[in-house]
């Protein structure tokens, strides 16, 4: 996806994807607190068939937000994909569930920052900044976050000297409990992983080609499909020649 980089940051609960079926996750995701509402944002489609950065994008995933908790991200992720799969192709579904991870990494890597003055505000902002633009791409972060950027710096600008006023964020505890919750278990789940490959790496008896055909099997059976490729991202380097 153009100018959109993965991230390795957010964790993604696997443990009732195999539960439930893709239609039975759409029902769901408009269901609950977001029943007989209709959605925020819109697909902007690209020429390539995929999705164009835009504003309204993260209006949308940001109304599916609100499903955090009775849904998990990894199952939000698969309703982003069919759904805007649906209204511009393949490749829009590809870039939905891509960007919607960098999303939640580029929210997760400022949360529960509250500067207490005006200076770490500022220190705050041009962090969380750059980290997006890292994450999800200078077009992505531009889209999502640029015209909070520039609300923000113009405040900024505006506030001299006074202290600084935190706004309350709805549902900001849900919200937190649910990343959490995620974080928990998909450490836990790398740790026990990082001590199977620590055994494959120090087996003797195996070759290096035997090594890492059991390491990809590893990777199978302990990982969901759509969390492999980061978690061979942080394990492999630790699995050895």
């Amino acid at each position: 996806m153009s100018g959109t980089r993965g991230s390795a940051g957010l964790p993604f609960l696997s443990s009732q994807l195999a539960q439930r079926t893709l239609s039975e996750l759409r029902v769901a995701a408009r269901g609950g607190v977001l029943a007989g509402v209709e959605p925020d944002g819109r697909w902007v489609c690209a020429a390539d068939g995929g999705l164009r950065p835009d504003r309204r994008i993260r209006e949308r995933m940001d109304w599916y937000g609100n499903q955090l908790g009775p849904m998990s991200a990894d199952e939000l992720a698969l309703v982003l994909s069919a759904e805007a799969a649906e209204a511009c192709g393949p490749k829009a579904g590809q870039d939905a569930s891509q960007v919607w991870r960098a999303y939640q990494d580029a929210m997760v890597a400022v949360a529960g920052v509250v500067p207490a003055d005006r200076a770490a505000l500022e220190q705050s902002a041009r962090a969380a900044a750059a980290a997006r633009r890292r994450g999800m791409g200078p077009s992505w972060a531009e889209a999502f976050f640029g015209d909070d950027e520039r609300l923000l710096a113009a405040q900024l600008a505006g506030q001299g000297s006074r202290e600084v006023e935190p706004l309350p964020l709805p549902d900001a505890a849900a919200r937190s409990a649910a990343v959490d919750a995620s974080w928990a278990s998909w450490r836990q789940r790398i740790e026990d992983a990082q001590q199977a490959v620590n055994q494959l790496r120090n087996d003797p008896s195996l070759n290096a080609e035997t090594r890492a055909g059991k390491f990809h099997e590893l990777i199978e059976q302990r990982f969901a499909e759509t969390e492999r490729l980061r978690a061979e991202g942080l394990l492999r380097p630790t699995l050895g020649g």
